[in-house]
């Protein structure tokens, strides 16, 4: 782009013509983007965000205005990056051998140099880094320019420090005096009071003690004239007459003779006394220095991540947290946090993939990690095998072993529930026992029952119900109890199992008791506890004939019961 003033560029308005008159630019050459000499930079955000929209600048290109290598000139241009920070002490400055912003420690201005952290974007809050003349910064004291506004002051004698006709005539001690008179007209540098027989106080020198020292070695006070340290600098500064110029980035110490460790996370920015990175470390690095790397199993950004598995206990590295000697047994990948699958017999796994050179445990896929279990219903080696359809969950087993996860279905037993319950067992856990079964044969494993029938005396499913009391000891039917050919005595109904009701007696309760019998058995019919009066017989079926001594005893009795009722009433 062009920046004289021309007729086409009038013609964008009044906006753009007024920047034009405002800064006066050409093109530059021998740099790796578009450079151009500027006047004067921007002297505030407005101007400077009218300057960048005007070179077209963007966001990842950010407009920067600072000076050239040789400090002759100001330049402006669309740097290549996001951000351009800069350190306080610091003012910018472009080469050209590479087209890259470089650092000039501004420390011994008079004034303006940047006291903190900074923005490409905001140095117009700092014109002493873009005032230039006769090739510096006019805030140098060194810089000689026609803007200077110091000067020094001449006196009349060739020989300083004398006055008189010849110059012949010293002047009082530590003082400028009149070249004719003699008065005292100010102190020489490095006194003060009225008759300059002061010298300067701690931390001052030079003409009327106005200039500031100090960072001299081991806080000893510099000399009250020139500023000088007599003993040397003290940590941090350059080890010049006056030690008020701090070490330049990336040196630090006594004499600035030491490096800035190139750990430091702002790269080889440390503090100038002690050494201490700013700004932290990189990854893999701690202490104050940045010279120690991460251990205790940590690497990464202040140590921060965590990092184990690695081989034999070993330290993983201390930036990435990979193992470069391998992994732990049971552990593999870059870091060693990924754990190995089920390798066949334990074996450990592949250090870098994971995969099982020998194949896989019981229960996991033959896949290179053996890391996938058998899917539901099968197990063993390459989950080859199916669990049983007895499990209480049908086909739900344990991947390795095929043992039943909830047990076994109803008449099942074992771990793997493939072995009937026995022993006149069945059943859930073959807890129900049976028995009975025709020829002492086991009873269904599953409800108990007995398929070849009952032994003699029982009946039912699972012929534990006992037979009644069947004719002759016949057996009775082994499914529902009943007695084909009746009952024996004393019984009824049709398994036999129900007494004879009073008054009833013999087989199948068939045969009624007699009317005169008391306590009828209910098996004979014979009258346990007598006959009624007037009968006899073990039935009591047989009538008493007159003259019966039976007869004549019961009657015999009654008379005399009945007397002896007679006399306890009349006694009463």
């Amino acid at each position: 782009m062009g920046c004289h003033r021309t007729s086409w560029m009038v013609a964008l308005g009044a906006f753009l013509s007024s920047c034009l008159l405002l800064y006066e630019c050409r093109k530059m050459h021998g740099y790796k983007f578009p450079v151009w000499s500027i006047k004067s930079c921007p002297k505030n955000k407005k101007d400077w965000d009218d300057r960048s929209s005007l070179l077209n600048c963007s966001y990842r290109r950010s407009y920067t205005c600072c000076s050239n290598e040789n400090f002759t000139e100001l330049l402006e241009f669309c740097y290549p990056s996001q951000v351009i920070s800069i350190a306080k002490g610091i003012c910018a400055f472009l080469t050209m051998h590479n087209s890259s912003l470089d650092a000039f420690n501004c420390s011994g201005f008079r004034q303006g140099c940047p006291t903190e952290y900074y923005r490409g974007s905001t140095i117009y809050k700092y014109p002493s880094c873009v005032s230039l003349g006769n090739g510096c910064f006019l805030q140098e004291p060194s810089c000689k320019s026609n803007q200077s506004r110091h000067h020094t002051v001449q006196l009349d004698c060739p020989i300083p420090g004398f006055y008189g006709e010849n110059c012949s005539i010293p002047c009082p001690q530590n003082c400028y005096c009149h070249i004719t008179e003699g008065t005292c007209l100010g102190c020489l540098p490095g006194y003060v009071i009225t008759n300059c027989s002061k010298k300067c106080g701690v931390n001052t020198y030079g003409a009327g003690c106005k200039q500031s020292c100090g960072n001299c070695s081991n806080g000893e006070p510099c000399h009250h004239v020139n500023g000088s340290c007599p003993s040397g600098c003290d940590a941090g500064v350059y080890n010049g007459d006056k030690c008020d110029i701090e070490c330049p980035t990336g040196l630090y110490g006594l004499n600035c003779q030491n490096k800035c460790n190139v750990n430091c996370a702002v790269f080889a920015r440390c503090n100038v006394k002690t050494g201490k990175c700013i700004g932290g470390c990189q990854p893999g690095w701690k202490s104050s220095t940045c010279d120690e790397k991460c251990g205790n199993n940590t690497y990464g950004v202040e140590c921060r991540q965590s990092c184990g598995n690695c081989s034999n206990g070993r330290q993983c590295h201390h930036v990435n947290g990979s193992c470069p000697s391998g992994c732990d047994a049971g552990a593999y990948g870059v870091k060693c946090k990924q754990p190995c699958g089920n390798c066949n017999n334990g074996e450990p796994c592949h250090h870098v993939n994971g995969s099982c050179p020998s194949g896989c445990d019981a229960g996991v896929y033959n896949g290179d990690k053996c890391d996938i279990e058998c899917p539901t219903g099968i197990y063993g080696p390459n989950c080859q095998n199916n669990c049983s359809l007895n499990c209480a969950v049908s086909a739900r087993c344990n991947i390795k072993t095929g043992e039943c996860n909830d047990g076994c279905k109803a008449g099942w037993k074992s771990s793997t529930c493939d072995e009937k319950c026995g022993n006149n067992t069945y059943g859930v856990e073959c807890r129900q026992s049976c028995g009975n079964c025709s020829n002492g044969g086991q009873c269904h494993h599953v409800n108990g029952g007995c398929p070849s029938g009952c032994d003699a005396g029982a009946y039912g499913v699972t012929c534990e119900e006992s037979c009644g009391n069947c004719s002759n000891g016949d057996p009775c039917n082994d499914v529902d109890g009943s007695c084909q050919f009746g009952c024996d005595a004393g019984v009824y109904g049709e398994k036999c199992d129900i007494e004879c009701p009073t008054g009833r007696y013999g087989e199948s309760c068939s045969k009624t008791c007699g009317d005169q019998c008391q306590g009828c058995n209910r098996f004979s019919g014979v009258c346990e506890l007598g006959c009624l009066p007037g009968w006899t017989g073990q039935r009591c079926d047989e009538p008493c004939t007159f003259g019966n001594n039976k007869f004549h005893q019961v009657t015999n009795m009654r008379l005399f019961s009945d007397f002896l009722f007679f006399i306890i009433m009349t006694n009463v």
